[in-house]
C-alpha cells in the first residue's frame, strides 16, 4: 500500500450491490443497483471497501463522503484534484476534459494499483 493516511468516513448510504465490484474502487448508481464505475471522468457515488464486493442483490454501505482508500489507475499527485478511469481507478482531474471531479489526493501514488488516501468529495457538476 501506497502513503496512506487513516479513513475518516463521514457519510455513508445504504445501496444494494449490482455485481462483482473489486476493492477500493469509484461506484457509480445505475438504474436498479450500485456498479462499478466504468466511464472515465464520470460522475460517482462513492468508493467501495476494503474488501470486494462478490455478492449480486446484497445492500452494502458505501462511503461517498470523507477520507478514504481508493486504488490509483495512473501516477496522482498529492494535492490534485480527482476523477476516475474506465476502471473505477483514482486518477488526475483535467478542468478541460468535461470530467466530474470526485475529490482531492490527500496523499500521492507514482504508478497504478498503488492505493491512495482521497477526501471524496464528488462534484455534481462536470467542468
Amino acid at each position: 500500500m501506497a502513503n496512506v493516511i487513516g479513513e475518516e468516513i463521514l457519510l455513508t448510504v445504504t445501496k444494494t450491490i449490482g455485481g462483482t465490484i473489486g476493492a477500493r474502487l469509484f461506484v457509480k448508481e445505475s438504474s436498479t443497483d450500485v456498479i462499478v464505475a466504468s466511464s472515465a471522468g464520470e460522475s460517482v457515488l462513492g468508493v467501495s471497501g476494503v474488501n470486494a464486493l462478490t455478492s449480486s442483490s446484497v445492500e452494502q454501505n458505501i462511503p461517498i463522503l470523507g477520507i478514504v482508500h481508493v486504488t490509483s489507475g495512473a501516477a496522482v499527485t498529492q494535492g490534485a484534484l480527482v476523477t476516475t478511469d474506465a476502471a473505477g481507478k483514482v486518477i488526475a482531474f483535467v478542468a478541460a476534459s468535461h470530467a466530474f471531479c470526485a475529490g482531492r489526493a490527500l496523499t500521492a501514488s507514482s504508478a497504478t494499483g498503488e492505493v491512495i488516501s482521497v477526501y471524496l468529495n464528488p462534484s455534481s457538476d462536470n467542468q
